[in-house]
């Protein structure tokens, strides 16, 4: 895995394929990132860091959507962007985590779904 990141390994996948790959692993990166920071400098309980997540969230399925020529997930990142309005909105308050969990359930989870229940009826087919 390591020479792929280096270059040095020519990917099995399609272009595509693998800037979405690409896309979603930076994405994942970045939050990593974020998520050590603010935790090791006591950030994580000013509020600001669900709304952070769900904006890059917003970010990913854009991008996803152009990648994939799925119009319907631009959809999916303009959810995420107002429920990232909504977390700033709440911040510091108990309706902020049933939100949270309530986005990473429903805009995750579904869309995945939906790609995943795509695939299987495109392998019976």
């Amino acid at each position: 895995m390591a020479r792929g990141l280096a270059g040095r390994e020519v990917p099995s996948r399609g272009p595509m394929a693998q800037a979405l790959a690409m896309l979603w692993f930076v994405c994942g990166v970045f939050l990593t990132t974020l998520a050590i920071a603010a935790t090791v400098t006591g950030e994580a309980r000013n509020g600001w860091c669900d709304a952070v997540v769900a904006g890059v969230m917003g970010i990913g399925f854009f991008a996803s959507a152009s990648l994939t020529r799925l119009p319907w997930l631009r959809w999916v990142a303009i959810a995420w962007w107002l429920g990232e309005l909504a977390l700033f909105a709440l911040h510091h308050r108990a309706e902020a985590l049933p939100l949270s969990a309530a986005l990473m359930l429903l805009l995750l989870a579904g869309p995945g779904y939906v790609l995943m229940s795509r695939r299987v009826r495109r392998a019976e087919a």
